[in-house]
């Protein structure tokens, strides 16, 4: 199961997000909830989540500077920005800090379970290109030996081919 964390400073947006869609079936859980930046950091370095969802506009640091808090900790969580505010500067923002996705409220159930959807596809894949990419290192590895003395028998090969073209000009 992939881990969530809600941080929003109202405790209803968190429980709202908590019960809305049955995670599990998404093949997500949440795992903690924080009531701002500095507790949802500590809930970061703790839990080690997946997916932040992460309230715009809170008390003290606003989400934008907690996404970047996160991107500096750990780039590969995905931020979903949660914010009762529809203006384009929050959103231009986040996909520099790049966000995973944005959710106005009030929260939309369908597309909380469309959310759900595309984060845990884009996670899977992440990981799977991960893991091929290990068992290539390590392919490459083991056959590096080999594949050096391919390459020098290769040039050795060519390097007499043109030693025995020079002689043969003379």
């Amino acid at each position: 199961m992939l881990k969530i964390l809600i941080v929003d400073d109202e405790p209803l947006v968190r429980k709202l997000i908590r019960y809305c869609i049955p995670w599990e079936e998404y093949g997500l859980t949440v795992a903690a909830e924080a009531s701002g930046a500095d507790e949802g950091m500590e809930m970061v370095r703790e839990v080690n989540p997946d997916v932040v969802f992460t309230d715009i506009m809170m008390p003290t640091t606003n989400g934008l500077e907690f996404t970047k808090m996160i991107g500096e900790y750990n780039p590969e969580i995905r931020v979903i920005l949660v914010s009762g505010y529809d203006e384009f500067e929050y959103a231009s923002t986040g996909i520099k800090l790049k966000v995973f996705d944005y959710i106005l409220k009030p929260i939309d159930r369908e597309i909380l379970k469309k959310i759900a959807e595309n984060v845990r596809e884009d996670i899977l894949k992440e990981r799977l290109r991960e893991t091929e990419f290990e068992k290539i290192k390590e392919e490459l590895s083991v056959n590096a030996k080999y594949i050096i003395e391919k390459a020098f028998y290769a040039l050795l090969i060519e390097e007499d081919w043109q030693n025995a073209l020079r002689s043969e000009e003379r």
